[in-house]
């Protein structure tokens, strides 16, 4: 129960991270349970900017540490996709 209140204490931290990180055009964080299954979606400008903020960023090096000192999660997945083709649909 504790480790879900520090988790939830990180998540503005994270969020300033990605907010203020080089060549993000895009991010949300969703949830299907909150407090339980947890996601963030994120699109940037080049793979070369994600590795900046994934692995040399200080904020987001903190909250990785503390995300594994914690266990807050039982498992993780990094997934990356290349967009090929957007469009705006309206119906």
């Amino acid at each position: 129960p504790l480790r879900f209140l520090s988790l939830w204490r990180a998540v503005a931290k994270a969020s300033k991270a990605i907010e203020a990180a080089k060549g993000v055009q895009y991010y949300k964080g969703i949830g299907e349970w909150p407090f339980i299954q947890q996601a963030t979606i994120s699109i940037w400008n080049s793979m070369e900017e994600v590795m900046q903020f994934a692995y040399k960023d200080n904020a987001h090096k903190q909250i990785v540490k503390q995300t594994k000192k914690e266990r807050w999660y039982k498992e993780d997945l990094f997934a990356r996709f290349e967009i090929l083709n957007s469009q705006l649909i309206i119906f």
